[in-house]
């Protein structure tokens, strides 16, 4: 067993044990800095959550190119990056310190000490035949399934994400995306299209721009206070954010974003209190493509159709589609590369079939409230 401390800046938080069935819980020093999620279930204990919350933030192992860099350096687990590296994120505070290490926040944290590894390069080039410099790597601990890299700029850190299957569409899909939102006033991560190394690629700047917040998925929030992802809209009602999450389901309606998973929506934290303060910006809408019977389509938010799903949207919320513009939506698509102008017609005309769908169920409900009096 390997003795660790799991760290939230400069708060002990536990004493850990790392081992061969994960993180074991040896002692638990501040309850209230546990992170969000952690908690003993019927089915899960504590060691269990802990392991999961950590692989839950870590490089999946389903990552192309992530297989041959796990058998040669030995990584059987997300936990076995712990040895290596200090697990330190540019979304969340927390990382783990060797037991008798005398290692702060300051020493350790990318914001204060930026990156120098070249684990990029075996991650997101395929590279593998280069040593790696350094283990302490903010792409360590990004999850997702498909290759990407942060690159720091001026203070400021940015996420290349390319796609495996080297279509340009999944890419576009971001860009495009991100700008109706837009232009729908639905605060949304901003994705731009680059290429880098010869590699289609879209690229986003890190809603987390400072060590005084942390995101936290949805999945921690519903293990944390016992909720399913079919209830998931009435715990962001009871935290204030009936509105935004209202938003988001509207917009992957008329988006198509059939990958809304309990990770790529949450909410920010204040890092110091634990509070939440507010609804994340949305991000991640690759999979967002025009489908045939959308309406029947499952989406995953509230274990439902879309068609079920943005019948349930109040009407006041539904009237978001009116700050749509039709000119702005076309020259929104203009501006999309490597799209042919026949995808774009397609995408354009479902655009618009769907706005006047939720026109006409504002209409239906205008006309059911009138009947109740």
């Amino acid at each position: 067993m390997n003795e660790y401390i799991l760290m939230h800046r400069n708060d002990q938080v536990a004493k850990v044990n790392i081992g061969e069935s994960g993180i074991e819980i040896d002692k638990i020093i501040k309850p209230n800095l546990m992170p969000f999620g952690v908690v003993e279930t019927e089915k899960k204990s504590l060691n269990d959550q802990l392991t999961d919350w950590n692989g839950n933030r870590c490089i999946p192992f389903g990552r192309p190119n992530y297989k041959q860099l796990a058998e040669q350096y030995n990584i059987k687990r997300a936990s076995d990056w712990i040895a290596k590296s200090y697990m330190c994120s540019l979304t969340d505070c927390y990382w783990f310190k060797p037991k008798y290490s005398l290692r702060k926040w300051k020493d350790v944290n990318f914001r204060d000490n930026g990156f120098s590894s070249n684990l990029y390069k075996h991650l997101f080039y395929g590279k593998n035949n280069e040593p790696i410099n350094d283990f302490n790597s903010p792409d360590i601990t990004t999850d997702g399934a498909e290759p990407k890299m942060w690159v720091e700029q001026e203070d400021d850190f940015y996420l290349l994400k390319h796609y495996s299957e080297s279509t340009p569409r999944t890419v576009c899909n971001e860009y495009m995306v991100s700008k109706l939102f837009a232009q729908m006033g639905i605060d949304c991560v901003n994705y731009d299209i680059i290429w880098a190394n010869e590699k289609l690629c879209c690229i986003s700047k890190c809603f987390i721009e400072s060590n005084d917040e942390e995101f936290v998925a949805a999945r921690d929030l519903m293990n944390e206070y016992g909720c399913s992802m079919k209830n998931i809209g009435q715990l962001m009602s009871e935290f204030g954010f009936e509105k935004e999450f209202n938003e988001m389901v509207i917009g992957d309606y008329l988006s198509g974003n059939s990958d809304r998973h309990s990770g790529n929506f949450g909410v920010i934290i204040d890092s110091k209190t634990q509070k939440i303060k507010r609804f994340a910006p949305l991000f991640d809408h690759g999979e967002a493509y025009i489908y045939e019977n959308m309406d029947r389509l499952t989406y995953i938010v509230g274990e439902t159709t879309f068609g079920k799903a943005i019948e349930n949207v109040d009407e006041k919320y539904l009237n978001i589609v009116n700050n749509i513009d039709k000119n702005d939506v076309a020259n929104i698509l203009d501006s999309v590369p490597y799209i042919d102008l026949d995808t774009k017609d397609e995408i354009y005309n479902e655009f618009l079939r769907r706005i006047d769908h939720v026109h006409d169920l504002i209409i239906e409900k205008e006309i059911d409230y009138d009947r109740e009096f």
